[in-house]
């Protein structure tokens, strides 16, 4: 992973990010709140390691510990985060579905009744079929599965080489090739997995209220 980015450009994208998803918060509709809570704990995420980092002090890190030594933490910081995010908005997006309680999903929510086990992944080719999510939304979703399970399981090396665009950033994923690109790139991608969810949410609303 690339050092080419400096820890204060880390930091204002991080705020950057964090003040997206308070945006996000903001507008979102005081009867549907349940469905929208997934950014609360992802903005603590981003409050936490945005304090972590503004501890930082760089010349006693430089001074006294490897640049490796500091990408490493800097790496793990805001990987965590990106799990974690991941991790809450797909809890959500399940207890969206399931207070819903709509015809639309029914299978689901009989399987969740009988203790079954629904992947993530169908549910999310279900609200496409529906409409709630367009063809290129679905893509990002499908990345971003990609990314939390090869984060997870492989050590952020991807099992399929696979071009993704994100705010006109293009990031490329080399099969069985650890992840290459400059330390904020986690926090790019909790950027734009917070505007999905967001933008999921509102038209599962739009379609279904």
């Amino acid at each position: 992973m690339s050092s080419q980015i400096s820890l204060a450009e880390i930091i204002s994208i991080l705020e950057q990010t964090l003040e997206n998803v308070e945006n996000f918060m903001k507008t979102v509709p005081t009867t549907h709140l349940d469905d929208f809570n997934a950014f609360i704990p992802i903005a603590n995420e981003l409050y936490f390691s945005l304090e972590i980092f503004n501890m930082f002090d760089i010349k006693w890190t430089i001074e006294r510990t490897s640049l490796i030594g500091q990408m490493g933490r800097i790496k793990i910081i805001t990987t965590n985060a990106y799990i974690s995010s991941f991790s809450i908005i797909e809890h959500c997006i399940k207890k969206m579905i399931q207070i819903n309680n709509h015809k639309d999903y029914k299978y689901y929510i009989d399987k969740w009744k009988r203790g079954e086990f629904v992947s993530f992944n169908s549910i999310i080719k279900r609200l496409k079929d529906k409409g709630v999510i367009n063809d290129n939304e679905y893509i990002g979703w499908g990345v971003h599965r990609k990314i939390r399970n090869g984060t997870v399981h492989n050590n952020v090396i991807p099992e399929t080489t696979f071009e993704y665009e994100i705010n006109g950033r293009k990031i490329h994923f080399i099969k069985d090739k650890p992840l290459y690109g400059t330390l904020d790139i986690f926090i790019v991608f909790i950027d734009d997995l917070a505007r999905l969810h967001y933008n999921l949410v509102q038209n599962f609303h739009k379609i279904y209220f």
